[in-house]
């Protein structure tokens, strides 16, 4: 009797924690929809760089546009993972601005940043920061950086 006690005990712990595991990593994904985001690429010189941004979550794919000034960067993401909010993404494809040329940065965090996103095949990982719900922060953990996103269109914002 004590050993089926016994195993009966373990037994509804272990799906009690299953039962918890899972409610935790099935939590849907951010909202599918549009976000926009509009704010100031800081350089290590301390000049700064407006830039305007676009991101829009369907199913399992994400599109980005990142405009700064006449210029402007896109990509394709697809969603590979999504646990507890948290989104990995896969590049697809990028294409920029083929009538006016990119800016010219000398600052290698941008550098970095744009050509690592540049690249085909490349992941980011994209932790789900606390926010209310007409904002979506996530900090990405690749670039070291954190983007918020809210609803509301910026006039700045193109296409």
């Amino acid at each position: 009797m004590i050993r089926l006690n016994s195993v009966l005990s373990v037994l509804i712990v272990t799906f009690g924690v299953a039962h918890a595991g899972y409610s935790f990593l099935g939590r849907a994904h951010p909202t599918s929809g549009a976000y926009f985001s509009t704010g100031l690429f800081l350089m290590s010189d301390g000049s700064s760089t407006p830039v305007s941004i676009r991101m829009q979550l369907k199913s399992n794919s994400l599109y980005e546009y990142i405009q700064v000034g006449a210029w402007y960067q896109d990509y394709f993401r697809d969603v590979d993972a999504h646990i507890a909010g948290n989104l990995k993404l896969k590049n697809i494809s990028s294409n920029s601005s083929k009538v006016t040329a990119p800016p010219s940065y000398s600052d290698e965090d941008i550098v970095f940043n744009n050509a690592y996103n540049s690249k085909p095949g490349t992941l980011l990982t994209l932790y789900t920061l606390p926010h209310d719900k007409d904002t979506l922060c996530f900090y990405i953990k690749e670039l070291n950086k954190v983007r918020c996103f809210g609803q509301n269109r910026s006039r700045e914002l193109h296409p």
